[in-house]
């Protein structure tokens, strides 16, 4: 199967899956410096697992639908092995926060504290899902 498609296939479930938590693991300085998705959550890669299971509020339960993404996808694929070795189960490895961006987007999601929330309800719509600097 072609990964891009795969990945693509997965994103789309996981945004429309109200509840669904975005991490972008890059350090905060590339949000500044590279352009962000407005309301996904900023935990870096390094901090990921001690974040994880330090606090359930940051990333919610082990069957919480989680999308990781950063600046290339590197980062991001380690993010998402780290979350699984440590119990959670529906993790989706979105490669770049443009791709999330673009997806959100698409669907019309909208974030809210770093969860999907329906477009109505939420602070960031479609139109404003990118900050880029």
């Amino acid at each position: 199967m072609n990964t891009t498609r795969y990945r693509t296939a997965q994103l789309d479930m996981a945004l429309q899956s109200p509840g669904s938590v975005l991490v972008d693991v890059r350090e905060p300085h590339e949000l500044v410096s590279d352009g962000y998705v407005r309301g996904a959550l900023n935990i870096p890669v390094r901090t990921l697992e001690s974040v994880a299971t330090s606090s359930r509020r940051s990333l919610g339960w082990p069957s919480t639908p989680i999308v990781v993404f950063c600046r290339s996808g590197n980062r991001s694929s380690h993010a998402a092995r780290v979350l699984r070795d440590i119990g959670y189960s529906h993790v989706v490895n979105a490669g770049t926060w443009r791709d999330v961006a673009h997806a959100l987007a698409a669907h019309g999601a909208a974030l809210e504290r770093g969860r999907v929330v329906p477009a109505t309800a939420g602070t960031n719509t479609a139109s404003n899902s990118i900050n880029i600097w």
